[in-house]
């Protein structure tokens, strides 16, 4: 049985043999209790331009042995977006983080979220987490709002060629967190701030292990031009770890990029990034294999961070260029591919490679 909305009516239809036998079938429209002799075989019943508007829920005792159930309401009582996806490609270091995940939200509901998610990446072979998350405040688009409250519980498989740790292998951890955001084009937004504080922990199980953490971040936008903007990250973490895994690593994608991941695990830090980006060709329509190009970014950029690994004292300064352009892909999507160059420039109490050889990422959106 599948429920099917149509330009003037509602289908309700049965999908069967040509000798599938009679069946009375219940339907509720708004509540009130009525009922559908199907006939034998494949059959139709619809509803008119009224009843479109109506709440439909077929068989809802469960009376019918049907392959699958899930379009036996309209408006659909839940709604599941599914995807998979790359995160990060560090071509110099030749590593590949990446992640699939559903959300399952209720119908017409742009408040509550729940979704689940599985990973891979450096620290972590493999990775589940369950996560629930409430939106608040005015909407920004058809289905983000500024402030959002999450949790989440994950269990993980921690990757041994990341750091050494013999007391166990699987990690359970749980977190909360907020954040606040009024940036409305995730692309290339010309003004706008975000704001994000997350605290946590996790064990080890059948050991003493386990770890605490927390964090806080900060983006601002300073308009200058429609083509040009400076943005600038501030971000600091306190950890409380057993577990190397866990420590707060000031390199990689999502921290310092012209920090190799894994040489500066940190009980505490804090950075800075600053970026000038500009966009040469904007709001164009170039045709490309599979979408049209419409927007080329350059940017440039100084990072710098300084911690705590083991009690000592630890920092970094680094360079970043990069290359990004945006399209719409099938000439509906819009999306991001871009490259980020970063080289160290300064370093103490972290043995990193100085040198012309930059940390080179492939990435999908903007970094912060």
């Amino acid at each position: 049985m599948q429920i099917t909305p149509e330009a003037h009516e509602i289908r309700v239809e049965r999908n069967a043999p040509l000798d599938a036998q009679d069946e009375t079938v219940v339907l509720k429209v708004d509540g009130e209790r009525q009922t559908w002799h199907t006939g034998t075989g494949h059959a139709l019943v619809f509803f008119g331009s009224e009843a479109k508007r109506a709440r439909v829920h077929l068989d809802p005792e469960r009376h019918l042995r049907q392959t699958n159930p899930i379009s036996d309401a309209l408006p659909r009582r839940l709604n599941m977006t599914m995807a998979a996806w790359i995160d990060t490609i560090n071509l110099r270091r030749v590593y590949i983080e990446g992640s699939a995940a559903a959300w399952v939200r209720p119908s017409g509901d742009t408040h509550n979220v729940a979704s689940g998610r599985i990973w891979t990446d450096q620290d972590d072979l493999f990775g589940v987490r369950l996560a629930y998350a409430r939106k608040e405040g005015p909407l920004i688009d058809g289905l983000t709002r500024r402030h959002v409250f999450s949790g989440l519980v994950k269990a993980s498989l921690l990757n041994q060629n990341y750091a050494e740790f013999e007391d166990g292998r699987v990690a359970l951890g749980t977190s909360v967190g907020w954040s606040w955001n009024n940036r409305v084009d995730q692309h290339f937004p010309l003004r706008g701030a975000s704001l994000a504080a997350r605290v946590g922990g996790g064990f080890i199980p059948n050991t003493s292990a386990s770890w605490l953490f927390a964090n806080v971040s900060g983006t601002g936008i300073i308009p200058i031009h429609p083509r040009h903007v400076v943005v600038g990250r501030l971000g600091g973490t306190i950890a409380r770890s057993d577990v190397p895994h866990r420590l707060s690593d000031m390199g990689g994608a999502y921290a310092l990029r012209s920090l190799p991941i894994g040489l500066a695990l940190t009980e505490k830090n804090a950075l800075a990034l600053v970026e000038y980006r500009w966009a040469p060709l904007r709001n164009v329509s170039v045709p490309l294999l599979l979408a049209w190009g419409s927007e080329l970014q350059l940017t440039a950029g100084m990072e710098a961070g300084i911690g705590t690994s083991e009690g000592e004292l630890v920092d970094l300064v680094g360079a970043t260029a990069g290359i990004a352009g945006v399209g719409d892909v099938f000439g509906a999507e819009p999306a991001m591919i871009g490259f980020t160059a970063a080289w160290p420039i300064q370093a103490q109490g972290i043995d990193v490679e100085m040198g012309p050889v930059p940390e080179l990422y492939l990435r999908w959106w903007q970094e912060f």
